[in-house]
């Protein structure tokens, strides 16, 4: 994602609003540049809505909408339209990931968008208020935590999120050197896999129904191509341990969950994962603790 639809967005007045109306209502949209036919097209679909304000938007150039007791209807179009050329450009992936996860889990195409947007809209106001520029890496993280989240929870988790631009992403965190020789290991097993590239929001899913299936093979290969696909979110590893504990592995199965943990723990401490989660990757610890001593069977640590 890079600065140009903002850019193309914020030169847009109501008056090219209400140019832009009519000709979409009129089916004139071919004369029109890509990001006017976007919002055209956007504006039609939310006619029921903002009808009113779209076919007098010229008269009410001057009219300022009170944030907390109105909806901003130019300012709602011009986000949609942001929030679909991520999903069209799958720029950044990750939001496009999002939006596939989302509508897996049965949200309708306007509400997996509506979705995207009140997480980028979080971030817009961020860097509006602290004027610095677009945190790209921590939207993204935030994105890839919450396409694993159920629809109806990402509403409170972005009450209580903690948006801090300036902060160091994940990615440039040091890593646990037993974690990199493990990751430099399945690199070598699955060498197709991209990191962030992949359309994996339903990998978790495929994994755990295999160990419910008591397919603990090809629930390993799941967990650790979802790990090569996702290496900073935590459900690819607390999956794998969960298979290593059932295959007696103790000894790589408490590495993993407790690395699991201390990446959920830093989505925790910024608001995007809840304590549910966290608690039951902590029995799943406690479970692999519980174990029996036996030699590792698999990777060197």
């Amino acid at each position: 994602m890079d600065d140009s639809v903002f850019d193309t967005l914020r030169g847009i007045n109501r008056k090219h609003f209400h140019d832009i109306w009519e000709k979409a209502q009129n089916g004139e949209l071919q004369g029109l540049t890509e990001e006017e036919q976007r919002l055209g097209k956007i504006m039609l679909d939310h006619s029921d809505e903002y009808f009113n304000q779209f076919e007098f938007a010229d008269a009410m150039a001057d009219h300022e909408y009170n944030p907390e007791t109105e909806v901003n209807p130019f300012l709602h179009v011009t986000l949609h339209a942001i929030a679909e050329k991520q999903i069209n450009d799958r720029n950044p992936i990750e939001a496009f990931q999002f939006y596939n996860a989302m509508l897996r889990k049965k949200c309708s195409r306007h509400e997996a968008i509506h979705l995207l947007n009140i997480i980028l809209v979080k971030f817009i106001f961020q860097i509006l208020k602290d004027k610095v520029s677009f945190p790209l890496d921590n939207y993204c993280r935030t994105l890839r935590e919450y396409k694993s989240r159920k629809p109806g929870k990402i509403n409170q988790l972005l009450e209580n999120i903690q948006i801090d631009v300036k902060q160091e992403s994940n990615e440039k965190r040091k890593m646990n050197p037993r974690i990199e020789r493990f990751l430099a290991d399945l690199e070598q097993r699955h060498p197709n896999i991209r990191a962030h590239e992949e359309e994996d929001d339903d990998w978790w899913q495929k994994g755990m129904g295999m160990l419910r299936s008591d397919d603990l093979e090809g629930a390993e290969k799941k967990f650790e191509q979802l790990i090569l696909a996702e290496p900073e979110h935590h459900d690819g590893y607390e999956g794998l341990a969960v298979v290593y504990r059932r295959k007696g592995r103790k000894d790589e199965a408490l590495l993993l969950i407790e690395h699991a943990l201390t990446l959920a723990r830093g989505f925790f401490e910024e608001g995007t994962l809840d304590q549910e989660i966290l608690d039951k990757m902590e029995e799943e610890k406690r479970k692999i603790l519980n174990m029996k001593e036996v030699r590792s069977q698999g990777f060197k640590l």
